[in-house]
């Protein structure tokens, strides 16, 4: 059981990592080395998608919520 919950944990903690990388890359994007390619989905044939906030999306709240309950629920499961 223990293995199980630590296999959860541990993806969800990667996830997590993840979802920090991509954000800090779409806020620095319009000035960073990704400028051309901010600059070629900011327009309309590819309907503006880098414009939208880089958490618009409610599944990145549901992770998020998720991954802080697993991190409670795995402390308190181990200890």
């Amino acid at each position: 059981m223990v293995d199980y919950v630590e296999d959860i944990y541990k993806f969800y903690k990667v996830f997590e990592e993840g979802t920090k990388i991509l954000v800090s890359s779409h806020v620095a994007a319009p000035e960073g080395k990704l400028k051309t390619v901010y600059q070629k989905y900011s327009s309309e044939q590819f309907e503006c998608v880098a414009l939208h906030p880089p958490t618009a999306g409610p599944g990145l709240v549901f992770f998020e919520r998720t991954i802080r309950a697993l991190s409670r629920a795995f402390t308190i499961f181990v200890l």
